[in-house]
């Protein structure tokens, strides 16, 4: 018997169920995108889902 094979990766389905615009929305209410450069509040959201799979992995 051969894996299924999925289309999507473990992180994209996590992504998913987290609304774009709901992370853009709470970090203005919390001025967290004053403080950031040039990295968008869900591009970080992301990448500390990604470190956090990655780190519970090992």
């Amino acid at each position: 018997m051969t894996p299924a094979k999925h289309k999507y990766t473990i992180l994209q389905q996590i992504c998913q169920y987290i609304p774009a615009h709901l992370v853009t929305k709470l970090a203005r209410k919390h001025g967290a995108d004053n403080k950031a450069r040039s990295f968008p509040p869900w591009s970080h959201v992301v990448t500390m889902l990604h470190v956090d799979h990655n780190s519970a992995s090992c």
